[in-house]
């Protein structure tokens, strides 16, 4: 019996190793055409490691975090419905939204500081409609308004690690 214990151990090593490496390749997934995937290629995630605002990346730059602590109390009042802090703080937001189009990940190579860019633009377009739509506009419309510039911070926050 013990003769044959060394092979047994084996095998199921080659077992495991056979089944980790038996799934699909990378990228292929079931009924994925490359068309479907197009759209997903345009404005990459890095990863897509952070998925809430509440949190960002180590190595996130000076503007990026300033920009957090702006948009963690806006949060919040989104959370809560609190709509007027919302509307006192669009301004301050919408400020410190411009001053993150300034900054780069120090590591991005060049298609990332595109994409970085890109978001960051979406990010201060997005701060402007808010600042302008908390003149009159809806409650409703303010707290959708503020989860686009949440998505549109962790898009950031994914460009930046």
């Amino acid at each position: 019996m013990k003769k044959w214990l060394p092979f047994i151990i084996i095998a199921a090593l080659i077992a495991l190793v056979a089944i980790a490496y038996s799934g699909e390749p990378c990228g292929a997934k079931a009924g994925c055409d490359r068309s479907s995937c197009s759209s997903k290629c345009d404005n990459p995630g890095w990863g897509y490691a952070y998925q809430s605002a509440d949190f960002y990346p180590d190595k996130a730059t000076c503007e990026l975090r300033k920009f957090h602590a702006v948009l963690l109390p806006v949060r919040e009042a989104r959370k809560s419905y609190e709509v007027a802090y919302i509307r006192e703080t669009a301004n301050c937001l919408y400020y410190a939204s411009k001053e993150v189009r300034k900054s780069y990940p120090c590591h991005a190579d060049r298609m990332q500081k595109k994409h970085y860019k890109r978001a960051a633009k979406e990010l201060i377009r997005d701060s402007k409609r808010l600042k302008e739509m908390v003149h009159g506009g809806s409650d409703d419309a303010v707290l959708a308004q503020v989860q686009r510039i949440e998505e549109h911070f962790i898009r950031l926050a994914n460009l930046s690690d």
